[in-house]
């Protein structure tokens, strides 16, 4: 199940997942495809949405729960998922901050998502 809304440039969404997973996410930065449905120069893209992400990572890193953030392993699945990505884990939960692009018709965005696994 999923919830969203958008407010100006930025979006959200909650997901509940049938494992008992929640995660609530934010578009923090979203780069839209082109009039011809795709980018002129992705790899331009994938850079400003790199540095959109390394803009932004202060905000988590200097934040009040730096003190809390343990680094986190990127999985084989975040490799393919994302173009870049920093993970830390917060008493049991997985903050993950990154660049994405879903689809190649679809818009590059640094996403930031907080995770709490279902119990086992």
């Amino acid at each position: 199940m999923e919830t969203s809304w958008d407010k100006g440039r930025v979006g959200a969404w909650i997901q509940t997942f049938t494992s008992g997973t929640v995660s609530v996410s934010f578009a923090v930065w979203i780069r839209d495809i082109d009039e011809s449905g795709y980018f002129d120069d992705l790899e331009t893209v994938y850079e400003q949405g790199e540095q959109a992400l390394a803009d932004f990572l202060p905000e988590i890193e200097e934040s009040s729960l730096a003190g809390h953030l343990v680094d986190a392993e990127q999985t084989a699945a975040d490799k393919d998922e994302f173009i870049t990505v920093k993970k830390w884990t917060l008493d049991g939960r997985t903050l993950t901050a990154g660049v994405i692009q879903q689809d190649t018709d679809l818009p590059v965005t640094v996403v930031v998502a907080l995770e709490e696994p279902g119990i086992a």
